[in-house]
């Protein structure tokens, strides 16, 4: 028996998709704010897929590749765009875990780039 199949959980884990260096193809479905404690105190985006049960909570790391990947911050335009999610690591609480990223899915059509802002319009 897989212990983690004994705990399933509503979001993707890093193991779900198969251990590092992993990768697969999704088709955004929706994004939407859910919460991710017991108290519902705490509430993050998750993004949702078409045909999975799954749904990815996005970190910031995420969801600047998202904002980058699908063109833009709407949430709602994300819908139907395909995008990779792979598996690498990264440090946490001081030490290396798995961890999902996302990149854009192969042949996936790329989106356009942002303006280039000049330095001196930057309002900060």
């Amino acid at each position: 028996m897989n212990i983690s199949e004994a705990f399933p959980g509503r979001f993707v884990r890093a193991e779900d998709l198969g251990g590092e260096g992993a990768r697969i193809t999704v088709t955004i479905d929706r994004c939407e704010m859910v919460d991710t404690d017991h108290d519902g105190d705490t509430s993050k985006p998750a993004l949702y897929f078409a045909g999975k049960d799954k749904a990815l909570i996005l970190n910031k790391t995420n969801a600047a590749s998202l904002t980058r990947i699908c063109g833009g911050t709407d949430t709602d335009a994300w819908r139907g765009q395909q995008i990779a999610l792979y598996v690498t690591t990264t440090w946490f609480d001081g030490r290396n875990v798995a961890c999902i990223r996302i990149a854009p899915a192969e042949g996936a059509p790329a989106a356009a780039a942002p303006p280039v802002v000049a330095p001196e319009e930057i309002p900060f």
